[in-house]
């Protein structure tokens, strides 16, 4: 992965949210393996208007190969909507990131 990867908007749109809930929380999911370099991780709700950066993990997992499962519950205070997208944005050139899967949901 080279520069930045952007998500699609799930359903080109607006993803429902569940019947009387206000989606403030998303939960990332990622599996990767870091060789060189730290990518930043970003979530938006409404399409990529708005960023907000992924401070933490809840969850690092490191297997035996080094790929690394991860999973962030990030409460979104900075934007509102029904539109999830995620961006992975590496720190510079000849760096090696690889990206072998992401989940994006509402909590």
């Amino acid at each position: 992965l080279a520069g930045t990867f952007q998500s699609r908007v799930f359903g080109g749109t607006n993803m429902p949210p569940l019947a009387g809930s206000a989606p403030y929380n998303l939960v990332l999911e990622i599996v990767d393996k870091r060789i060189t370099g730290t990518p930043t991780y970003y979530l938006s709700r409404d399409g990529g208007s708005n960023w907000q950066t992924v401070s933490s993990w809840d969850i690092e997992d490191t297997l035996a190969d080094g790929t690394v499962c991860r999973l962030a519950d990030v409460t979104m205070t900075a934007t509102s909507g029904t539109s999830p997208m995620m961006k992975i944005v590496q720190g510079g050139t000849a760096q090696d990131y690889r990206l072998y899967s992401l989940g994006l949901k509402y909590k």
